[in-house]
């Protein structure tokens, strides 16, 4: 869930890029993420119990979440690994 979002989130494009997660075993690999209000739901076809998840963490990460003011989001990671 996102806080201080001016407005609502957005995404430039047609799919939410940048999103990745994670299950118990650790192995990240890419996600889908749906904007509702403001939170984004992950999902992964790959992962049935999703741990973690990540957006923009990679260093050649492409990323287009932004909030209604054109500001980006800030990276993130739901784990301390």
């Amino acid at each position: 869930m996102f806080r201080n979002i001016s407005g609502g989130l957005i995404a430039k494009g047609a799919e939410r890029t940048g999103f990745t997660m994670a299950g118990s075993n650790g192995k990240i690999l890419p996600a889908k993420a749906v904007i509702d209000g403001g939170t984004v739901v992950v999902t992964s076809e790959k992962i049935i119990k999703p741990e973690t998840v990540r957006w923009g963490w990679a260093h050649e990460a492409v990323v287009n979440l932004l909030n209604q003011a054109g500001l980006p989001a800030v990276s993130f990671r739901s784990d301390a690994r």
